[in-house]
Formats: structure tokens, sequence, C-alpha cells
């Protein structure tokens, strides 16, 4: 029998979801608002499958608003393990879906496994500027995993001191980095171009919009590199690409389908790692602000680097000996040079390439330390099930679509008149979900509801006749009544009046 292990993640990696359906996925997407959560829930899922481990994605049920016992004893009649891969899941926007895990794991019997969690505070790491809120929330969290599992695995020595500071032994917690710079060979090498960067050189940004040098890095480079590309990997900006749906950004970066990159066709989200790494093969050099978007690079043999503004970005870089330059406390480079041509002449991947091999290792440690099944290698036949998948394209803005692929799209936007009211056709159907949560579930519902409106709008008629008819009652007895005088002379009229007649 199989060992069945329930695994955090938007969606296994094997399968194809459309643009349009990750994106609306539960209103965060299935990327869970940033694509680089693919790349470590992929990775994790990839070092895990083989021929006697079946793996299930929870698609991010576990953390979702109305979760109860019968879900978590589902999980507990059903797996194994659960395997939780997290990033910077310590943080003041993370604080209710973690509530939400944490109950789900505190319900659960069996073994439950971190990897590559992470804490979100500023560059000096200092535990001291976290809130209450998130240590508690945090606290609460570990000490509910390590009493199911031998260890936590984190990103980096930041993490571990926060946590030594919520008063966890250090003897329990694994530095492993992230999980997605270990799903390649160790011995694979990155290697950088003699040539320095051209005005034609092929370039990819990554940034995060609230960080000023983020700003800096675009608007100092757009006009001089033609060939620049931004990958933006939130779901926000995928809307605006899909629908030309606004949203509110920081000054300077594309919230509206009038801003330059959108205009020259330059910017781009991409919604599953393999082609994200198909394209930035055609790339020369990668950097930014946003750690998974230089992972990528990397993983897809590109030289890149990382401008690291806080401890996530910061830890990672350490751990994996990534070149970054280290922003000031304001979020800027502290009058550095941002030219990407000067920050591809400081990309010195030696260390990086060196790192490789023992983190490797320290990955397969921390698996093996909690019990996790798992290969030496990637299992082949799925490579090859994985490598057969036709992803969705790199999406673009809107306006620069081809008629076939406006078309597509709109066609998905309108689904039929029955689409229109539910829109179900070609959503992301999850594996594993409660009872009553899938598509067929839902529209049986609606037919069910639509047969009691029915009959509640027969009902209603009824009713309002039989109130007609009652008003009718009660006006005709609210009638004055005449008094005993008018009624003498009534009788004594009819009386004369028959006399009359004979």
């Amino acid at each position: 029998m199989a060992f069945r292990i329930l695994i955090r993640a938007g969606r296994p990696p094997h399968q194809r979801v459309g643009v349009e359906a990750a994106h609306a996925y539960r209103g965060v997407g299935t990327l869970s608002t940033n694509t680089g959560n693919l790349l470590f829930q992929d990775a994790v899922y990839r070092t895990l499958v083989g021929p006697d481990t079946e793996l299930v994605v929870d698609s991010l049920g576990s953390e979702r608003r109305g979760v109860n016992q019968a879900y978590i004893d589902r999980i507990n009649d059903e797996f194994d393990m659960v395997v939780l891969p997290l990033a910077n899941a310590f943080r003041d926007d993370y604080l209710t879906p973690l509530g939400r895990l944490t109950t789900v794991v505190e319900g659960l019997t069996v073994p439950v496994v971190v990897t590559g969690i992470g804490g979100q505070l500023p560059l000096d790491g200092d535990p001291r500027h976290s809130r209450p809120e998130i240590d508690e929330a945090a606290t609460r969290f570990v000490r509910a995993v390590l009493e199911r599992t031998e260890s936590i695995g984190v990103r980096g020595d930041l993490t571990t001191g926060y946590l030594e500071h919520l008063g966890f032994d250090t003897d329990r917690i694994d530095i492993i980095g992230c999980p997605s710079l270990h799903v390649s060979p160790p011995d694979t090498v990155v290697a950088k171009s003699d040539a320095p960067l051209t005005a034609d050189s092929r370039v990819a940004l990554n940034l995060t919009p609230g960080v000023p040098a983020a700003r800096t890095l675009l608007e100092h480079n757009h006009p001089r590199y033609p060939n620049l590309t931004y990958l933006a990997q939130d779901n926000p900006t995928l809307g605006l690409l899909l629908w030309g749906e606004e949203f509110a950004t920081a000054p300077g970066m594309p919230g509206t389908l009038d801003h330059y990159l959108c205009t020259e066709d330059k910017i781009r989200v991409i919604v599953d790692p393999a082609p994200w790494l198909d394209f930035l093969r055609t790339q020369a050099f990668a950097c930014g602000t946003r750690i998974h978007g230089n992972v990528a690079a990397l993983l897809a043999g590109t030289p890149a680097f990382v401008l690291a503004h806080d401890s996530r970005t910061l830890e990672l870089c350490r751990y994996h000996r990534i070149p970054y330059l280290q922003l000031d406390a304001d979020g800027t480079a502290g009058g550095a040079s941002l030219d990407v041509a000067d920050l591809y002449e400081r990309t010195d991947l030696t260390e990086f390439n060196a790192a490789r091999t023992k983190g490797y290792q320290t990955w397969r440690t921390f698996l093996d330390r909690n019990h996790v099944p798992h290969g030496d290698t990637l299992d082949p036949d799925y490579e090859d099930a994985l490598s057969a998948v036709t992803f969705a394209p790199p999406v673009r803005p809107i306006i620069h679509l081809s008629p076939a692929d406006l078309v597509s799209r709109l066609r998905w936007l309108h689904q039929g008149r029955r689409g229109d009211e539910v829109r179900t056709q070609g959503a992301y159907q999850p594996d594993f979900i409660p009872e009553g949560g899938r598509e067929i579930d839902v529209l049986d519902r609606l037919a069910t509801l639509r047969t009691k409106a029915q009959d509640t709008a027969v009902r209603t008629r009824d009713l309002e006749r039989e109130v007609a008819r009652l008003t009718k009652q009660v006006a005709k007895l609210m009638e004055p009544k005449p008094t005993f005088g008018q009624r003498v002379r009534r009788r004594l009229h009819a009386l004369t009046g028959r006399r009359r007649q004979t």
C-alpha cells in the first residue's frame, strides 16, 4: 500500500491550469498571491513523489475559512503524513491563515513536517521588532508542529534566531534554505559569461513594488535596455494583464494598462515553473528584489543578483551564497549603482555553485530525520510525465493579444448563460476538498436552490391571494355598523314599500 502524504500546495505540479482559472481560484489564485510559492511547493512535491508514495495537494484548503473537525478527521483517516512547504509565514498579513492552519495541525494525529518556513523581519533580523500577535501565532504553530515531528525546517539563520528568541531549542531547528534550490542535481553549475552586458542584452527584472530600490532599478534600466522584461509574480498584476483590472500600487509601478511596461509589451506573469524557467533560459541576466524570481533564474542556469531588502531575502542569500546587495533600512541602495551591467559585473557565482552539494545533503538529512520518504534522486517516471505537460505560456497584457487569444479569453469569461450565473466551467478543481465543495456539488446545490425558489414563489402567490381575501373580509368587518334608529327607519322603509306595491 502506498504511503499517502497530504501536501500544502496550490495545485499538483503536473496539472495544467489555465491562466484565467489560476488567477480566479479563491481570490488569491492557485499561486496563493505570488508565483514564487509555486517554486518551493513544486520542488517538495517532486522530491517526495515516487512509486511507493502517493501525494495529494490540499489546494491551500487547510488554511481557508470553514475548515472543521470533519476535515481534520478526514486527514487523520486518509493520510500517513502531512507536509507543509511554507515561506515567510510569520508576518502580519498571514496571521489569520496561519491561525487556521495551526488549528488543523493541533487536531492531527499523523506526523506533520514543515519545510522552509521563515519570519519577515527587518534586515538586522532583530526579533524585538516583531509584534506580540505574530510572536504568539508563531509560538503556537511551531509548538504544534514539534509535537508531531522531530524538527522544523527553516529558511536561514535569522529565522533560527527568532525561534530561539521565542524559547525553542535550536537542536530541533534545521536550517535547510529554500527546497526549490535542492531540486536540481547538486553538481549543477550556473555559469556567467566573461563578456559584459550590452544594451542589446536580454534582462529580466523581478520587483517588489513597495521597495524604493525596485522602482529605481526599473526606471534607471528601462530606457537603457530595450530588451528588458519585468516578470511580475503577484496575482493583482496577473488580473491586470488578463482583464485590465486596475489596482493601487506603489508610484511608478504598473497598476494600469497605460503604464509604459504594458503599452510596450514588456511585462509578463507566468503561472507555472516550467515555462518560467524556459523564459529565463532566454535571458542573459536576472536581478531584483524578489528572492524566488532570482531563484528561478538560477534554476534555469541564468546568472542572478538579489537586492536584499528584508530578513527573508537576506537569510536565503546568505545560506545559498546567492550574490546580493544588502539595501539600506529604508529600502534604498545607499548610492550603489543599480545599472544592470554593473550588477552583472558584481555577480560572482563561485560560492553559490560550491554550496550546492552541502545544501542538497542537508536537505536530504532533514527529510531522513523526520522520516519523510524520498528517493536519492528525482523519480524519472514522474519527471517524464511532468515534461510532457503543455503549460500555459507567459501572460501578456490583454491589449497585445492576437484575435484568437482574445476570443479564447472572452470565451472563458462568458462561459454561456449558465456560466454567467455560476462561472465554474474551466475552473480549477482541487483533488482534496471537503464534501460538497466540488463543482458538481455546487451545481446540484444551485439546482436545488432554484427548485426551492420556484416552490417559494408559488407559495408566495398563494399567500398573496389569501392575504387579499382576508383583507376584503377585514375591510367589510371594519365598516361602521348602523345605529338602532337607522335600522328601525330602514325596516319601516322596507315595509312601506311592500304595502305600496300591493
